[in-house]
Order: C-alpha cells, then sequence, then structure tokens
C-alpha cells in the first residue's frame, strides 16, 4: 500500500497516511463526539469535539508506535523499511528482504502486539 501524504521521517523510516485514513478518523470523531456528548452533556458540542480529536489522535498514534516498534526491531535485524503506511483498517511496515532466521521473525511480528499491549496497561493505568 502507497502512502498518499508524507507524514515525514522518524529513526529514518518515512512515515505516510493513505487517504483512507481521514474516512476512519471521521468516522471515529463523529462516534466518540457522540458518547462523550451522551456521558458528559455538560460539556457541550466544542468540548466532546476537542476530547473526541484528542482520542482519535492518541488512538492513531498508538497505532503508529505499534508499527514503528515492528520496524524498528526490523532494522535491529538489518532489514530494509522502506516505510510505514497508516491507512483505514491499521497500518503496515514495508520491510524489504528475507528473515535471517525463525527467531528474528518471530521477535519482529511479536514486538508490535507487546507495544500495544504496554500503551494498553498505561492507558488503563491513566484513566485509574
Amino acid at each position: 500500500m502507497r502512502s498518499n501524504m508524507n507524514l515525514g521521517r522518524v529513526f529514518g523510516i518515512q512515515l505516510g497516511l493513505h487517504y483512507s485514513w481521514f474516512l476512519i478518523a471521521a468516522l471515529l470523531m463523529f462516534s466518540f463526539t457522540g458518547t462523550i456528548l451522551h456521558r458528559h452533556a455538560n460539556w457541550g458540542a466544542a468540548g466532546a469535539a476537542t476530547w473526541a480529536a484528542a482520542t482519535t489522535i492518541l488512538f492513531f498514534a498508538s497505532l503508529l508506535i505499534h508499527e514503528l516498534s515492528h520496524s524498528i526491531m526490523a532494522l535491529r535485524h538489518g532489514l530494509k523499511v522502506s516505510g510505514i503506511t497508516l491507512f483505514a483498517l491499521g497500518g503496515i511496515s514495508q520491510i524489504e528482504g528475507d528473515m535471517p532466521n525463525a527467531a528474528a521473525e518471530f521477535r519482529i511480528a511479536v514486538v508490535g502486539p507487546l507495544a500495544s499491549a504496554v500503551l494498553g496497561a498505561l492507558f488503563i493505568g491513566a484513566s485509574v
């Protein structure tokens, strides 16, 4: 999947957004705004929209961290990473080359879900 918008580079990895990302971001904003207004009517539409925007940004930042963890582990194993693209259904790391061995492939695969689990634990802790 090719990026349609260039977001820059992190650790030498090109970051990009596919246009489908905007569809999901809009749907998340709409959904989160409604949920927040239902639970906190006294915040008003602007307050709910602000929190919905922050929640949407944090959601996509967590996707980016998940994909970055795959990519950084791949770099540590000597593989080339041409970029990361965030799109409607998540993200994809464009890792080039063959995996050096099964253990490296396992580490590259598992580090993304581990990063997501750590972020989930941090967010749950922050909400408590």
